[in-house]
């Protein structure tokens, strides 16, 4: 990849990544160091793991929920965060247990337009998973990334895809799911 622009993003002025059509933009690191990075990464942990208490019911539920409609619970996808590095995210899964082996099939119908394949009325998605996404309760197990210590602000989707890498196709990239 090439750095080859800069863009606004946020109000700030990011160096813009690009491969074939899909630009992504990095904001600058504003990552805290020594003290206060400490400082931040205990309240950030601290925090994740209240919340965790606070909506342990409802994770419950949602588990529950999920778990009746057949298949695993949690969905498991490699994503990239501050500096590039790869972490394995979790959220509750909303998609039919075959969404990937689907996908190339729907890919005519791509609402995205980004490097990440977007529906407005997937197939895939499962009732319940759509209830959680309305609520963004498929999300909510995020809070063990952050109390892992692998997730810390933004996360990108995936790399973008390499000019070998067909649209759709998750190449060997931490888009694949895992």
């Amino acid at each position: 990849m090439a750095l080859t622009d800069h863009t606004a993003v946020g109000g700030l002025d990011c160096p813009q990544r690009t491969a074939p059509g899909q630009p992504w933009a990095d904001p600058p690191g504003r990552a805290a160091r020594g003290v206060a990075g400490a400082v931040k990464a205990v309240v950030d942990v601290t925090g994740a793991l209240l919340l965790l208490l606070l909506v342990a019911p409802v994770l419950l539920v949602v588990a529950v929920a999920v778990a009746a409609d057949g298949g695993p619970v949690l969905f498991r996808q490699t994503r990239v965060g501050r500096g590039g590095r790869e972490f394995r995210m979790v959220k509750f899964r909303s998609m039919t247990v075959d969404a990937e082996a689907r996908r190339a099939a729907l890919l005519a119908a791509d609402d995205g337009a980004g490097p990440l394949f977007k529906m407005r009325d997937d197939p895939r998605t499962t009732p319940v998973g759509a209830l959680l996404r309305r609520w963004s309760l498929d999300e909510l197990p995020q809070l063990l990334n952050v109390v892992a210590g692998s997730m810390w602000g933004p996360a990108r989707h995936c790399r973008p895809r390499s000019r070998s890498t067909p649209r759709g196709s998750a190449g060997g990239s931490p888009c694949a799911r895992a």
